[in-house]
């Protein structure tokens, strides 16, 4: 009962936050200082709410359709379009004129605000930045009280918005504001405080460092040393701080990379601000080491699934990288994550579950890169900016967030004061050395416009090897329709190219190579794995090609195991493991009934290998390897697969899908008749932490490989399941899988004669 609480409370939190921003965003759109809201197709504008006192007030109404601006319809982006125009009339030639044209043949003059006219060097040198600035610093912050009550000090939002957008705008001057401010902290571990604790360090750390106030230095303390002795083994967070209780692991369900990156930026701050502490020293050391690993690999994703190369920015979190990687003194890491950040001006309303931290980080971390990058970054998602503009001067997500999320218009506001170079996150004491020149910004800038579909296979072969791998995959995944005598030049790149050239030519042959072409050069591909002076992540790459190759690449199945044994201690979270993992079960799932298991010894290593792997995914791969494994072998590996059971092992790093690794090893034992693996099912459904449905799941397919034997088992645990009518719920979308596993348990008329994990044991030692 305790745990339901617990369970119900969690839930209840994660719509309290995720929830509304979802809510949030599907509401109607705002349509910058016009005072319109409504909604929109590509080329249509319905009018839906109206604002009292705004230009287009007694103008427009509910119900109208707007179909273009000046004398043009809308053609491909309402938005865009109408943003460009409202910017051509806040100018001085435009005289606040804007001419919506209404469906039926009317047209509809609004007066807006004269502002002026963007300079080429926006948001720097920008007369009407500043102007949009200097309204926003008027009316932005207003508190709003109910009458006849006292002002009070309100508490700072979630995220500290209003005060780094505070600073931002006025400096020092604004920071002594907060000269008397009753400062928080806090060592408490409570629900999604990883979200804010990292924001309240950065911007502790701007007030510190523009006012020198040592009263705010204790409560940074707290925070982050707090986070440095909450990472998991991995270095990273999750809703909450892992704890010994829980083997040094994260509560939920995952790590998450998002509020990672600001804890690992937050805790930088404390020590640019003079903190030392060891504990922060070791816990920054471990932060960096991860986030590192993804250098010139690519973005990151939600979770820790590794880097991600089919985006440039997820979530604002490329933009967080390039901070803290300039905070942290590596050059290579800012100018890589900030690249990525400035290709991403097309995809700021995008994002895991919002957009909110796109539009709230990326131009921050776009700055690292120089000015020339900024303005290029800033032409292209200038709409963005006006669109999100008020009548009145504000700066809000859509007119519709209010304070309650976190306010990101102060956000939008705090990349608005690049120029102003008030705090280190606004490029306060840039490293020019990172700056971009015109031709290099446009060329990054350009990077998320260019057609691969239509580029010509020259064009294409002069993206592989590119160092933005973004580009490199959509340029192999392209090239493969290209016709031409394109091999020859992949080959060469493969002896002669450089490092990513030689990566992208043998990943051509891979996946969605068609399999002609692919086996063709299947020796080709061959050669370079077996090449022991080629990289390991070159050999990687190699296995992985010939993975898609089928049948006739098996007899590069020893030498891929081969390589997996072999140690890599500079490999700091062992991809190259990870990767011939799932070689290894792509190229073979059934390794035993296909001959593949030649050499015992090398084969139960690399199994073992990666059954000892610090991440759940990685173990996963090693017990599919020997998911069928004859009980005559299952000696070899029994001690490995009790160890990944009782699931205690400090070292590592938190992900809780169970049916990855606990659902996985019972259902060896299940394969072998072993009958301690029925406790265990059950023992997975009792888990204190990880996600419910994943933990159920794990434990229904589990007893379903022990039929009618775990029908007593099975009895007890839909007891816990009824309704307090007595009824049995239908489980939504996993009645099917509950259906399944009632099926094969009741139905099972010859249950096979089970016995006990010693005695499996003892059969391969006879």
């Amino acid at each position: 009962m305790k745990n339901t609480y617990k369970y119900i409370i969690y839930f209840i939190a994660v719509f309290a936050i995720f929830g509304e921003l979802y809510a949030a965003s599907s509401k109607d759109f705002q349509y910058g200082p016009t005072g319109l809201f409504g909604k929109h197709s590509k080329n249509v504008i319905s009018v839906t709410a109206v604002d009292k006192g705004s230009p287009a007030d007694g103008k427009l109404k509910p119900g109208m359709k707007i179909i273009g601006v000046g004398k043009s319809k809308f053609k491909k982006d309402v938005r865009r379009e109408l943003a460009a125009a409202i910017d051509i009339a806040e100018s001085q030639k435009g005289a606040g004129k804007l001419t919506l044209m209404i469906k039926g043949g009317k047209t509809v003059e609004l007066t807006l605000k004269v502002l002026g006219s963007y300079s080429a060097t926006s948001p720097y040198n920008c007369p009407k930045t500043e102007a949009i600035l200097k309204q926003a610093a008027t009316v932005q912050f207003k508190k709003v009280y109910p009458k006849n009550s006292k002002p009070k000090e309100p508490k700072l939002d979630r995220f500290y918005l209003e005060m780094l957008a505070k600073m931002a705008l006025g400096g020092k001057e604004a920071a002594k504001e907060y000269a008397n401010y009753e400062w928080e902290s806090s060592r408490e571990n409570k629900m999604y405080i990883t979200w804010g604790w990292g924001y309240r360090l950065i911007a502790m750390g701007e007030y510190y460092l523009l006012t020198g106030d040592k009263k705010v230095l204790p409560h940074m303390e707290a925070y982050a040393v707090t986070l440095a002795k909450g990472q998991d083994a991995g270095g990273i967070w999750g809703h909450q701080l892992a704890t010994p209780e829980r083997n040094g692991r994260l509560p939920g369900y995952a790590q998450m990379n998002q509020p990672s990156l600001t804890c690992f930026l937050g805790m930088l701050y404390a020590k640019k601000c003079g903190i030392e502490d060891a504990d922060l020293n070791k816990g920054i050391e471990r932060a960096y080491k991860y986030f590192a690993s993804h250098i010139g690999k690519g973005t990151f994703p939600y979770g820790v699934h590794g880097p991600n190369t089919r985006e440039f920015n997820n979530n604002g979190m490329s933009a967080s990288a390039a901070l803290a990687m300039e905070f942290i003194g590596d050059k290579e890491g800012a100018s890589f994550f900030s690249k990525l950040s400035v290709a991403s001006h097309g995809t700021l309303e995008r994002g895991h579950g919002s957009s909110y931290f796109n539009i709230l980080l990326t131009a921050l971390g776009v700055s690292l890169s120089g000015p020339e990058a900024t303005a290029e970054f800033f032409k292209e998602s200038r709409w963005l900016y006006t669109m999100y503009r008020t009548w009145d001067g504000k700066i809000s997500w859509n007119g519709t967030m209010k304070d309650k999320i976190g306010r990101v218009g102060d956000g939008i506001l705090i990349s608005l004061c690049l120029a102003r170079r008030n705090l280190y996150i606004t490029g306060k004491n840039p490293d020019k050395s990172l700056w971009l020149n015109s031709t290099k910004a446009k060329e990054t800038v350009g990077l998320s416009k260019i057609d691969y579909k239509n580029s010509s296979a020259d064009e294409l072969l002069s993206m592989i090897g590119h160092p933005i791998p973004q580009v490199r995959r959509n340029a192999v995944w392209n090239l493969r329709s290209k016709k031409g005598d394109l091999i020859p030049h992949l080959l060469k790149m493969i002896k002669e190219g450089t490092e990513n050239q030689r990566q992208d030519a043998v990943a051509y042959f891979g996946y969605g190579c068609p399999k002609d072409v692919a086996l063709k050069h299947m020796d080709d591909v061959g050669a370079v794995l077996r090449n022991i002076k080629e990289t390991p992540q070159i050999r990687a790459r190699a296995a992985s090609a010939l993975a898609y190759m089928g049948d006739p690449a098996r007899k590069y199945y020893q030498d891929i195991l081969t390589l997996l044994v072999q140690n890599r201690e500079d490999d700091y979270v062992a991809a190259v493991d990870e990767a011939l993992g799932k070689s290894l079960n792509i190229l073979c799932r059934t390794p035993y009934k296909s001959g593949m298991v030649k050499d015992k010894a090398l084969f139960y290593k690399a199994a073992n290998k990666l059954m000892d792997h610090k991440r759940q995914t990685v173990r996963a791969q090693g017990l599919k390897m020997i998911a069928n494994i004859p009980i005559e072998d299952f000696h070899i590996v029994a001690a490995k697969i009790m160890h990944i059971i009782k699931d205690k092992d400090p070292t590592y790093h938190s992900y809780h899908n169970p049916g990855d690794t606990l659902g996985a090893a019972v259902a060896i034992l299940a394969n072998l008749n072993i009958k301690e693996g029925i406790q265990y099912a059950i023992d997975i459904h009792n888990l204190p932490s990880g996600k419910h449905s994943f933990k159920r799941n794990a434990c229904w397919a589990a007893l379903s490989k022990y039929g009618a034997n775990a029908k007593s088992a099975f009895a007890e645990l839909k007891k816990t399941y009824l309704t307090k009518e007595g009824k049995m719920p239908n489980f939504g979308k996993f009645a099917r899988a509950f259906k399944a596993t009632t099926k094969a348990i009741e139905e099972d008329k010859s249950p096979r004669k089970l016995i006990s994990f010693a005695e499996a044991v003892k059969i391969g030692r006879k």
